[in-house]
């Protein structure tokens, strides 16, 4: 039944058993430091501000990177902005251009919880990895992006994905 994934089937397993566990945590809020609790959403977006703090990045720019619609990256810097993590700035010849900025409290954070990720996760996984290539490496990431990118691609055709229509018999309860 598998046959036409060939010798990459354990490769693809492997990925769509990395994202069940992603998704069913996902809206799990997770202890990032000191009663701080977030969304793996919510802290990919920090940690995406965090790393690119220098770049001056338009929101807009950051939205595509991460690959959300930028109606819900607005939503996630909203609740970040909220708890004091990140501040919003615009620029002096263009109010139309969002740029965001971590705050001294969401950089405490980052170096916390990354440093915590860094032993539970992800040292385990780049041990497994340390006799691999660098451009072995970068062969398979750029495969998995490409994957990416073409489900995205395909979300976009409605004759592929429909908004999930469901009419509901109400029974009244006694």
């Amino acid at each position: 039944m598998s046959e036409w994934m060939g010798r990459y089937r354990g490769l693809v397993a492997a990925i769509v058993q990395h994202t069940n566990v992603v998704i069913e945590g996902e809206s799990l809020r997770k202890f990032m430091y000191e009663g701080l609790y977030l969304s793996t959403k919510e802290w990919q977006v920090l940690e995406y501000i965090v790393e690119h703090r220098e770049d001056d990045e338009k929101m807009i720019h950051m939205s595509e990177a991460l690959g959300f619609r930028q109606s819900y990256f607005s939503k996630i810097t909203k609740a970040l902005s909220d708890l004091g993590l990140i501040e919003r700035f615009h620029s002096a010849d263009n109010k139309k251009d969002v740029f965001l900025k971590p705050t001294e409290y969401a950089l405490t954070v980052y170096e916390y919880h990354t440093g915590q990720s860094y032993q539970n996760y992800f040292k385990p996984f780049f041990d497994a990895l340390e006799n691999v290539s660098d451009q072995d490496l970068a062969a398979v990431a750029r495969a998995i992006s490409i994957l990416s990118e073409n489900m995205l691609k395909t979300r976009q055709d409605p004759k592929l994905y429909q908004p999930e229509k469901t009419k509901r018999k109400l029974v009244k309860i006694d």
